[in-house]
């Protein structure tokens, strides 16, 4: 088996024959159906994972807004709300967690 057609099956871009599939099998000490399953599932989430690269390029490319200096620099406020927020509860966690002074007594 080539490196190409292994990268293939991993990227949901191909099926291995069932030949291949069978010694897949031996090799990994797995039933067929198991393999089966497997690769249904990689190519289903490749699919849903496409989908939703696509409808969200869709939803960006259809947006319609102000895209004037005052709304990016409230984009920036937020942003910098955002960080401060997340930052915050990072330190307040670090702080309460290893001595457990956030339980009830």
């Amino acid at each position: 088996m080539s490196r190409q057609s292994v990268s293939k099956w991993e990227g949901a871009q191909s099926i291995p024959d069932l030949e291949k599939m069978i010694r897949l099998s031996k090799l990994f000490g797995v039933t067929t159906d198991y393999l089966l399953k497997i690769v249904i599932v990689g190519i289903g989430v490749v699919f849903l994972i496409r989908a939703g690269i696509i409808w969200a390029s869709f939803e960006k490319l259809l947006q319609e807004g102000d895209y004037t200096r005052a709304k990016k620099k409230q984009t920036l406020k937020s942003l910098i709300a955002l960080v401060y927020w997340l930052v915050a509860t990072a330190i307040y966690l670090a702080c309460t967690l290893p001595s457990e002074s956030w339980k009830e007594g």
